[in-house]
């Protein structure tokens, strides 16, 4: 890849070689941790958020019915982590349960359909999805957050 030119000039360009070489891995978890470190430049910033949307999908759910006080955000949070998806699960005070997860489209489509079948203890009633955003923050891992 040949980097193009740029208002930043060659530190930028210099950064975008970077990542295109460490992005051929076609590993996707390198991908995400390599675009990640390099978000400490400022100047890669740019670059490396784009590498990041470029190679993933990120969707939100709200997951509604009796989904709280049953184990479902630890449920949600094993069957992420069994497809390798990055992102988290948190309870919302309206009664509901969010997912965001970045990951293949394949795997979120698996999280959504475990996600209207929920654990033994919920009754799930529905699941909204919509797509999202990639946040950078939550490219590593699936955490059980909690709502402010």
């Amino acid at each position: 890849m040949r980097p193009r030119a740029s208002a930043f000039g060659d530190r930028t360009s210099n950064c975008y070689r970077k990542i295109a070489q460490r992005l051929r891995n076609p590993d996707q978890k390198d991908r995400l941790a390599t675009a990640r470190a390099l978000l400490k430049s400022r100047v890669c910033r740019a670059w490396a958020e784009s590498a990041v949307q470029d190679n993933t999908n990120a969707k939100r759910f709200y997951v509604s019915g009796m989904v709280q006080g049953v184990g479902f955000r630890y449920f949600v949070e094993r069957a992420a982590r069994h497809l390798k998806l990055a992102g988290y699960v948190r309870n919302l005070r309206d009664g509901r349960v969010e997912a965001y997860a970045i990951g293949s489209a394949e795997s979120l489509s698996s999280l959504r359909m475990s996600l209207e079948r929920g654990p033994g203890g919920a009754s799930v009633s529905g699941v909204l999805e919509e797509p999202a955003e990639v946040e950078i923050g939550f490219t590593e891992s699936f955490s059980i957050e909690y709502d402010a």
